[in-house]
């Protein structure tokens, strides 16, 4: 059995296979450059004013990003599966084993400096998405306006047999149209007017509905990507504490 003493110092078991380091490393960096290969084919093209880039960039991001903390906790696992070497009789030895983990907790930092760069970008696209649904919302609400006048000026403007014809459409398309004892060509302009306007209504409320359905995506893709942020940040910190 392995001493409590050799266990507090941090030399590795005795019985511990040397070339479990050498594959620990292997796959460290094995998974690193699967990482930086998966987040390098999102950047191509490059376009960062683009909303859709960062959203794609983003997303392709949190999803390797398990990728590069167990790459690099196999980079940490693999520094403690060597035995630690006297400085003194082996100080080559000895600093390579502390350049190995300096780096490996240097890779830890550089992720959580990654990691809260990104977290302060989605911020900044969040407030972009905004502007994008409230831009498009005023389009579309300028666009309705402009419809609504120039059909309304249409219908009141029309000759009585353009609106006899437009309401026997309408009786046609709306059942309950044939119920309202309308037959003068005033009542049938009014009662186009009424049927245009309650249909304005309907598209009034389903574009809302559908800004704030966007909105809401918006919100919580944006908690998504900062809650997977925060988990690996306090994952990669926790990496990096020095156990030695």
């Amino acid at each position: 059995m392995t001493s409590p003493r050799n266990t507090a110092s941090g030399t590795a078991p005795a019985y511990i296979d040397p070339h479990l380091a050498m594959l620990a490393r292997v796959s460290g960096r094995t998974l690193l450059w699967i990482f930086l290969l998966s987040v390098a084919a999102t950047i191509v093209p490059f376009n960062p004013r683009s909303l859709d880039w960062g959203t794609n960039l983003s997303n392709r991001i949190v999803e390797a990003l398990s990728f590069a903390f167990v790459g690099i906790a196999f980079l940490r696992f693999a520094c403690f599966l060597v035995p630690s070497p006297d400085p003194i009789e082996e100080p080559e030895q000895a600093i390579q084993l502390a350049v190995q983990r300096d780096s490996a907790i240097r890779l830890c930092r550089l992720g959580i400096y990654a990691l809260l760069l990104l977290s302060i970008w989605q911020g900044v696209m969040f407030m972009q998405s905004l502007n994008g649904i409230d831009q498009e919302r005023t389009a579309l609400a300028s666009q309705l306006s402009q419809h609504i006048t120039q059909t309304e000026q249409s219908i009141r403007q029309a000759p009585a047999d353009q609106v006899a014809r437009e309401w026997q459409q309408l009786k046609a398309e709306q059942p309950q149209a044939r119920s309202q004892g309308i037959s003068g060509p005033e009542q049938q302009r009014q009662a186009l007017l009424k049927a245009f306007d309650d249909e304005q209504k309907q598209f009034r409320q389903n574009m809302t509905k559908e800004a704030n359905q966007k909105l809401f995506s918006v919100v919580i893709t944006t908690v998504r990507r900062l809650a997977f942020c925060l988990l690996f940040i306090l994952g990669f910190q926790a990496l990096s504490r020095r156990l030695y």
